[in-house]
């Protein structure tokens, strides 16, 4: 069954308890205007209603909890990569949402496990151990109760400070926090790799000697070689392996969902055009019942009284002012 966008619009208003403004277009990615109070959604029609409860429930709590602050240009935390702080403000506004809204939390739970089914993360290939701590993290909070992943002693406290935020003061350092140490678990990774290759070029290098040995040794051992022809170029353990990108800032398990996200859209969908229609100066726009009494009413030809209306009007249509002036006299 289609999903109608003017029930989840209203699904919006309410859970915002606010009258916003809805639009639904053929957009990526969702928006919100927090000056015009313009939440913009794509148009995910092939979600089902789950996942569209959901995804709704999210971008309100972004509407309702992200503060409207430029901190990307703040000294203390410029240099944190916006996906770090992305992953753990998204783990903070739903949790929010699921505190003020109880029965959200069927809809989060059951709408996760629904696009994890449909792998959209893009981790049913990949080794969990090897994902960066920020991926980690990600996964946890959103698709957690349906997979393992393992953590360090660091990453549990992580775990916990995220649980426990409750500002987007919080969120800041937290991700600072994380930056900092995925970043001296880089340097270890690097001293690690370097070590290992310098043991292997140790190896290499004995094992050259021992065979020019064997070489000026005629006799002696010639079938050496034969047997141990498959260590003549060791290559150390996940060589092939490049492991994980730590200069990399970005949440790939994050970039992979909002990636797997469009595919909810509807690209050959219509396209819905909104206006918003200004303001009406009443001043302008209604006689007082004052002066039409006294002036309108006294004059008995009717050319002389929409010369009178239109004074006071500025040349509007006596017919649109028929109906403002009644109203202004009720």
């Amino acid at each position: 069954m289609a999903v109608s966008i003017e029930i989840k619009g209203n699904l919006a208003r309410l859970l915002a308890t606010e009258n916003l403004i809805i639009e639904h277009k053929q957009v990526e990615t969702a928006s919100f205007d927090v000056v015009r109070r313009v939440l913009t959604l794509p148009q995910w029609e092939r979600a089902s209603e789950t996942v569209y409860d959901m995804l709704v429930a999210h971008e309100v709590g972004h509407a309702l909890y992200t503060p409207t602050r430029n901190w990307i240009v703040e000294k203390e935390y410029f240099r944190v990569p916006p996906d770090y702080v992305n992953v753990v403000e998204d783990a903070r506004i739903e949790k929010l949402m699921k505190r003020r809204f109880r029965g959200l939390n069927r809809d989060f739970h059951s709408g996760y496990q629904e696009l994890n089914d449909q792998d959209f993360f893009c981790i049913a290939q990949e080794d969990l151990t090897k994902l960066k701590p920020i991926d980690k993290i990600n996964l946890y909070f959103k698709i957690g109760a349906f997979i393992d992943i393992e953590f360090t002693d660091e990453e549990n406290e992580f775990l916990t400070r995220i649980s426990n935020a409750e500002t987007f003061d919080e969120v800041l350092d937290i991700s600072k926090d994380i930056q900092t140490y995925t970043k001296e678990r880089a340097q270890e990774q690097k001293q690690q790799q370097q070590q290992q290759q310098q043991q292997n070029n140790t190896e290499e290098d004995g094992q050259e000697t021992e065979q020019q040995t064997q070489q000026e040794s005629p006799g002696e051992g010639e079938n050496d070689n034969e047997v141990d022809g498959d260590t003549e170029n060791p290559t150390s353990a996940g060589e092939d392996d490049p492991g994980i990108d730590w200069d990399d800032e970005s949440s790939d398990t994050q970039r992979a969902f909002d990636d797997s996200q469009q595919s909810l859209n509807n690209p050959g969908g219509s396209e819905t055009n909104y206006v918003e229609l200004p303001e009406v100066d009443l001043k302008r726009t209604v006689i007082p019942s004052m002066i039409f009494s006294s002036t309108c009413l006294s004059t008995t030809m009717p050319q002389m009284r929409v010369s009178v209306m239109n004074k006071h009007t500025n040349g509007l249509a006596p017919n649109i002012l028929s109906s403002s002036v009644m109203l202004a006299r009720k």
